[in-house]
């Protein structure tokens, strides 16, 4: 390490042809974000960036080139780069949970605040199954080449079918041992072309809550002791019960207490009238 190093990092380098691969560029030797209002200049550099990175990923997948993380880190962030270069914003809008089995209405909005036309078209091989959480894709309908031009937005609408298999993920607390312990990723993509250069998938997520149609939300108290003097008057047990299904919905719910050589001891019945959603 170098004399003056202040931790074990100083000094570290890239092996050279990864540090040529993840070389930023500048625009009369000064950073990017030094050159945002040279968006002409901007859009043309990151055009080059984009496809020199591109024939890179190509050759790496087909393993004519070693893969590397960090030139596909940069890879990531020129393509997070040519997105705000261009004005593009993308949003995910829908409800923040959902209920196996249930539908499940979303919209998909995006927006072009930049100066060139951008094309959208619908992604290939649509499918529920991601590696990071559900895909929309299969329920997005949306025109071959559809135009947004600069200035406007467009909104498309998904109505989704919830997977009858997917896994609970509330209370979060049961889940902490999962890495989706926060929650489920809702994704969607669609392909882009904005001007004539650039044509990538460009998508955006939302982390979704996955809730049993009816939850038990809490019983108070968390504790009674029973005792052969509770048999003539039970303690009492309030039960708070939600529902998550998009109408009315007929229960029972029932708790119960146990001692040893008694019958078991009711605390909580409920059967009518109709719980409402929410």
């Amino acid at each position: 390490m170098p004399g003056d190093s202040h931790n074990f990092l100083d000094g570290l380098t890239l092996p050279k042809d990864v540090a040529d691969r993840v070389k930023v560029p500048t625009i009369a030797g000064k950073p990017l974000y030094d050159s945002v209002d040279r968006r002409k200049e901007l859009t043309a550099l990151l055009d080059t960036e984009w496809k020199r990175l591109a024939e890179y990923s190509v050759k790496a997948i087909y393993g004519m080139e070693k893969f590397h993380d960090r030139v596909n880190l940069y890879f990531g962030h020129i393509y997070q780069a040519i997105i705000l270069a261009n004005g593009i914003s993308l949003q995910l809008v829908g409800p923040d949970l959902l209920v196996p089995g249930q539908g499940a209405n979303f919209a998909f909005v995006i927006s072009n605040n930049g100066p060139t036309p951008v094309r959208v078209g619908a992604p290939g091989s649509p499918s529920t199954e991601s590696d990071e959480g559900i895909s929309l894709n299969p329920w997005l309908e949306i025109p071959t080449n559809a135009v947004i031009p600069p200035g406007h937005s467009k909104k498309f609408e998904l109505k989704c079918q919830v997977p009858s298999d997917i896994q609970v993920t509330v209370p979060h607390s049961a889940h902490l041992h999962k890495k989706d312990y926060y929650g489920e990723l809702a994704t969607v993509s669609v392909e882009m072309k904005i001007g004539g250069s650039f044509n990538f998938l460009v998508g955006t997520s939302k982390i979704l809550d996955v809730a049993p149609p009816v939850e038990i939300k809490s019983a108070q108290p968390s504790l009674l002791v029973l005792t052969p003097q509770t048999e003539s008057r039970p303690p009492s047990l309030q039960v708070t019960v939600m529902s998550h299904l998009n109408q009315p919905a007929n229960l029972w719910v029932g708790a119960f207490g146990n001692a040893p050589g008694n019958p078991p001891m009711s605390l909580v019945e409920y059967g009518r009238p109709p719980l409402a959603s929410g």
